[in-house]
């Protein structure tokens, strides 16, 4: 006695305590200042106050709205975790920021401000397009970001399907920054038992999830709707299908889901409770809002899938747009052979699914994949990515070569991450199904990521030379059914030539490259072997005659790649200036023997053939003048590489007769 509290019936209350609860409460507190650049500071928010349904922003909308040190202000939502109302900051600029946190309710609205310092941190940031070039995407500090990764769709932490522990760091170790993960009803889902009231255990697990990611630096291409859990009879693939697990089946229909007033009312409400929770995290790469949209009911709706305003794709699009303070780009996908251009126009990140069923055929693979990333880049500019593609049933080595051929062919076809190999483990009860990625899989996305970790890759101009006119297109020699795939850059490009059959391990010697269309000039091209990841020894210098790059590659086995990178002007056939300017060579042309005289101040000579294969070097001591002996060289262009002390080289044209 007094009676106070909760419990004690409306009627039996004290004058005092109505008018103590009556009182303006709001007590606002945070992890503490500094933060650090791009990491999370979460507010916990208390006002005193219980509701029907804390999940229902109509009830209690709750927010803050933060001012950052140049004067730029950003709106975060509040979430309710369970036991209470937090709020998820996280900033890219450094210095002191305020905030007003404000709480809209039955009652009225409260707000509490106050201030914060962010500092430097270790974080690049969040994703998005390359300001360089928008096909590729960046780290928000600017930093080049390409994706090397695969689909690991559920279940992270289940031993059943994934060696356990530490699958993520063991990702991170060979590479991978970008995996595809989806909400699922056999896995996390936080819509488990009501479509407005979400599972706050679920929501527990994917905290776990995004934090573990956000540790070891991988990106998730982040799934809001799987098509299972958007179809039912009698779409062409209900086989299976998954509504009866989604809650907004006691709204409307499969089909409703897409137009249906409240459907879309209370999907509104999940989308902002999804970006309030896990939108400040740096791991969360893009917002996949709907994988494989053909596989829904949507193409049962007249505007689901159209580029109209009131079309569903459009309309959820537009919600993760603009509500996400943190600007994640979209992403939508279709399924192998699907066009859905009417939502790749509008998503910020055109995603494509690739199977070659039914044959699973490892010489269809590449082109397919290139197929889809040169066409999806040269519609648009924006990033774009095969976000799915595998062989379903494991064959020694045939398995191994299509996990390889794939991620190549991506890289040189302009996408913006390596295409995503699906590694779902016992999918629709066929344990064989896509559940082996093996440690020979796992390092072929290390290798090709070492290939790429220093390209820089948005900062030269790259287009593919999949579809480029036949006069622009890198030929072979010497390689019959080889197949070549690259990009052109302004200073450099990179390609990858390979044979497709059925186990690629052929070997080959003496392949020839013609690379037409370049600014002449000499070139650098560095070879790399793929399989084993590693630089080969036998790089070499060639110059373009008409345009034209011709050189022979090293000897190899199955595939090779390479950089051709642009190392300066054309070599003079005559006197230049410098050491080239005073030394005299003659006689040039040349059948036998060639003197080289007016020496001083040179350290060596070298004699390369015209695509860049050392064949001598002659140091230069005191003397004046050298002699060399050509008498066995066959007729060609040659060049002599002139050094000099304390000088760079300096190259001239000599011919054979």
């Amino acid at each position: 006695w007094p009676p106070f509290g909760p419990d004690v019936p409306e009627g039996n209350k004290l004058p005092a305590q109505v008018r103590f609860e009556n009182l303006p409460f709001l007590h606002v507190t945070h992890d503490g200042s500094p933060a650090g650049q791009y990491e999370k500071l979460e507010f916990t928010i208390d006002n005193g106050k219980t509701y029907e349904n804390p999940f229902d922003p109509d009830e209690a909308d709750i927010f803050g709205v933060f001012v950052s040190p140049s004067g730029d202000s950003m709106r975060i939502n509040a979430f309710w975790d369970g036991s209470g109302w937090k709020l998820r900051f996280a900033g890219a600029e450094t210095g002191q920021w305020s905030y007003t946190i404000t709480v809209t309710d039955r009652d009225g609205t409260e707000e509490r401000s106050g201030s914060f310092s962010v500092v430097e941190s270790g974080s690049k940031g969040w994703i998005g397009p390359s300001p360089e070039d928008p096909h590729y995407l960046a780290d928000d500090d600017g930093s080049p970001f390409y994706g090397v990764g695969m689909a690991v769709p559920w279940r992270v932490y289940d031993a059943r399907y994934y060696e356990q522990p530490g699958l993520l760091a063991r990702l991170k170790d060979h590479g991978v920054n970008f995996i595809n993960w989806l909400f699922t009803s056999w896995d996390i889902l936080l819509i488990r038992d009501s479509y407005a009231c979400y599972s706050m255990e679920d929501a527990e697990k994917f905290d776990r999830l995004v934090a573990d990611a956000e540790s070891q630096g991988i990106k998730l291409l982040l799934g809001i709707w799987i098509h299972d859990l958007l179809r039912d009879d009698p779409h062409p693939w209900s086989g299976f299908y998954d509504w009866q697990s989604n809650p907004f089946n006691q709204l409307t229909t499969a089909t409703g889901f897409f137009s249906d007033s409240a459907s879309w009312a209370y999907q509104e409400k999940y989308y902002r409770y999804i970006i309030a929770r896990w939108g400040y995290s740096t791991s969360v790469g893009m917002w996949h809002t709907v994988a494989e949209i053909n596989g829904t009911n949507a193409i049962y709706d007249p505007l689901a899938m159209e580029n109209d305003p009131e079309g569903w794709h459009n309309r959820i699009n537009r919600y993760f747009t603009e509500n996400d303070p943190f600007g994640h780009p979209t992403s939508v996908s279709g399924s192998g052979g699907y066009d859905f251009s009417q939502g790749w126009e509008v998503t910020q990140c055109p995603q494509v699914h690739e199977y070659p069923y039914p044959a699973d055929r490892l010489i269809e693979n590449p082109d397919r994949i290139a197929y889809w990333s040169d066409r999806l880049t040269r519609a648009w500019d924006k990033p774009c990515l095969v976000g799915e593609f595998g062989k379903a049933v494991y064959e020694e080595g045939i398995s191994e070569s299509f996990l390889h051929n794939g991620i190549w062919a991506g890289l040189m076809s302009g996408a913006c991450a390596t295409p995503l190999h699906w590694w779902g483990g016992q999918i629709a009860s066929r344990p064989e199904n896509f559940s082996t990625f093996n440690h020979t899989m796992m390092e072929q996305l290390q290798f090709l990521g070492l290939f790429a970790e220093d390209l820089d890759i948005a900062s030269h101009n790259f287009t593919s030379l999949y579809s480029a006119p036949a006069e622009q297109r890198i030929s072979l020699s010497g390689m019959v059914e080889g197949e070549v795939y690259g990009m052109r850059g302004d200073s450099l490009s990179i390609c990858w030539i390979c044979h497709v059959d059925e186990h690629s391990t052929r070997s080959f010697s003496g392949v020839g490259v013609s690379f037409p269309g370049l600014e002449d000039g000499r070139y650098s091209v560095t070879f790399y072997d793929t399989w084993m990841g590693v630089w080969l020894e036998e790089g070499l210098e060639a110059e373009t005659v008409d345009g034209t790059l011709q050189f022979t590659c090293p000897d190899f086995i199955s595939d090779i790649a390479m950089k051709i990178a642009y190392a300066g002007p054309p070599v003079q056939s005559g006197a230049g200036e410098g050491l080239s300017h005073q030394i005299r060579v003659f006689p040039n042309p040349c059948d036998t023997f060639v003197h080289l005289e007016n020496l001083d101040g040179v350290q060596s000579v070298r004699l390369f053939t015209a695509d860049g294969r050392l064949l001598k070097t002659k140091p230069v001591g005191l003397e004046d003048r050298i002699t060399l002996d050509l008498t066995f060289y066959p007729q060609g262009v040659y060049i002599l590489e002139i050094t000099g002390r304390d000088r760079s080289p300096e190259v001239l044209k000599l011919s054979v007769l």
